[in-house]
This record gives C-alpha cells, structure tokens and sequence, in this order.
C-alpha cells in the first residue's frame, strides 16, 4: 500500500478545465509542466485524489503528451501523483508515516551536507554561504505568496546541500525532486493558509541559520532534527495523531 488516498468522485470524474493551465513556450516542456502541476498543489488549485487526465492537461497546454508524460513520472518520482496502472493518475495525499519517512531521508542528507560543508569551506566561502542563508531568509519574512515562499525553502536547503561540494550528494537531493518542489508531504504547510507562512518559515530558519553559525556538527544536527520534526508536527496536526519523530526508534 502507498497511503495514496482519493475521494470517490475525483477518481470517478474529471475536474471541469483547471484555471491554472496555460499555453507553454517550447523549451523546457517537461520542467514548465512539472513547475505548473506543483504550483497548482500548493496553492490548492489540484487536491489530494483529484485525478489528473494526460491526455487532457496536453490538450489544454496546446503540447503533445510526451513532455506530460514525462513531467508525471518526474512529479511520481517526487511523491506528488501516483500512478495506477490502467486507472489513472491521482494526486497523491501520502499518509503520516509516509511522511515521518521521506523527513527520516531529509535528515541524513542535510546532516552530511552540513558535516560536509563545515569541514571543507574556507572561513571566507563559510561567511558567504551564511550571508546567503540569511537573505534568503529575509525574502521569507515578507513574502505572501505561498508559491515564494516553497522556492525560496528550496533555495535555502539546496545552497545548504550544495556547499558541501559533493556531487554524489548533490545527485542524491536532486533526485528527491528539490529543485522542482519541496518534499511531497511538504505542500500541506502551504496549500489553502489563511494567512502568510513566510514569518514562521523564516523563524525557522533562523534557528538553523544560528546552529550553523556556531560551525558545530553536533548542534546543526539537532537543529536539522528540530526542523523537520516541527514539519512533521505541522502536518499531523492537519492530519490526525502526532507519529513518531522522524529518525527516531
């Protein structure tokens, strides 16, 4: 089981033609679909077990359905749709402990990148990479709109991961689907908020911001730790009952 979960009538029938869908320029097919489907789950725009029709998002993007096709398996490979064989693609709604696993996988990677980053940057580069954090950080603080506010999340963890000149690591984060959208389960801290996310998603990231700065691995673990934990909570008090913190026994 994959903790997909759809209503009946959104597996049963198709959405009347989605505001969100727009005629594409050429270039970058596969990546444009992929930027417009995930827009369209952050903002709440598609829902968890709304089927999502190939032939009909072609149709209305005035494309062929070989970069739609293509842009279902990178948004799957994320843990944004599912596809079942012979019956269709849902948008995906993964369950808490689906969760707690992909924030589990999170965790590893951002605390090698962090050991990494700290054990091979010059003070120098440590100082522009922190400068870095904290702008993007800024832009958090004032943004309303919670498509920004997703890449600018992205932003900040990738120019983390990156700092830390690995390029096995690099490969691992990109195939998660970063620079396209924050993790899967992730969109449920965004999706249909009455009010701005950015000052609490800033705040956040401050605390990392000011583990990182004391250049200690075993703090910007916790910190790490902290982080996605609080993602988790935020998510399971959308959901139902707290699991368990992810990482943990």
């Amino acid at each position: 089981m994959t903790g997909v979960t759809r209503s009946r009538s959104s597996r049963e029938t198709g959405a009347d033609t989605p505001l969100w869908l727009k005629p594409l320029r050429r270039a970058n097919l596969r990546d444009q679909v992929v930027t417009a489907m995930r827009n369209a789950i952050i903002r709440g725009q598609l829902v968890p077990g709304q089927k999502v029709a190939e032939e009909d998002i072609a149709q209305e993007l005035g494309i062929s359905r070989t970069p739609v096709r293509e842009a279902i398996r990178l948004l799957e490979m994320q843990g944004l749709v599912e596809v079942e064989p012979k019956i269709g693609t849902f948008v995906a709604s993964p369950d808490l402990e689906d969760v707690r696993d992909s924030l589990s996988v999170r965790i590893a990677l951002e605390s090698l990148a962090a050991r990494q980053t700290m054990d091979r940057l010059e003070s120098a580069v440590w100082q522009l990479l922190l400068d870095d954090l904290r702008e993007i950080t800024g832009q958090m603080q004032v943004t309303l709109d919670p498509v920004q506010a997703v890449e600018l999340d992205i932003a900040f963890h990738t120019a983390l991961v990156s700092g830390a000149r690995n390029r096995y690591l690099m490969r691992t984060w990109d195939l998660v689907g970063v620079p396209f959208l924050i993790w899967g389960p992730e969109r449920d801290l965004y999706a249909g908020r009455p009010k701005p996310v950015g000052p609490n998603l800033a705040a956040r990231h401050e605390q990392l911001i000011q583990a990182l700065e004391a250049r200690d691995a075993s703090r910007s673990d916790a910190a790490i730790q902290q982080h996605c934990e609080e993602k988790l909570r935020d998510i399971a008090a959308h959901s139902g009952p707290t699991p368990r913190p992810p990482g943990g026994g």
